[in-house]
């Protein structure tokens, strides 16, 4: 799970973005262990703590995750660097964006993980 001071960090820096924490998501093939994730318009951004976070098969794990439930057109990233993260997140609460898909998209992330 997220480590206690990465999430302090992370609440720092959330505002009004919608978030979830501590996240698993398998495949056939590898486990991916995000500590956060963050929806925003077609933006979905996320940290994980592992620094060889394997960031290309995910993108295609999730992408299709997300075209099974009618999802498309999201830039996915991931950071390993907390202070890049954290200044993404910042950029993300000063576009105006609209929000109206988040919560079916976070619900869809919800239902792959573990």
């Amino acid at each position: 799970s997220c480590l206690t001071e990465t999430a302090d960090k992370i609440d720092a820096h959330m505002g009004k973005l919608n978030g979830l924490y501590d996240m698993v998501f398998t495949s056939d093939k590898q486990n991916f262990v995000v500590s956060h994730l963050v929806v925003h318009g077609n933006t979905i951004c996320g940290f994980s703590e592992q620094k060889n976070f394997p960031e290309k098969d995910f993108l295609v794990h999730i992408e299709s995750m997300l075209k099974f439930d009618g999802h498309k057109n999201y830039t996915i990233k991931v950071f390993t660097d907390i202070k890049k993260y954290t200044d993404r997140l910042d950029q993300l609460q000063d576009l105006e964006v609209e929000n109206k898909y988040v919560n079916a998209v976070l619900e869809t992330l919800k239902s792959v993980a573990l």
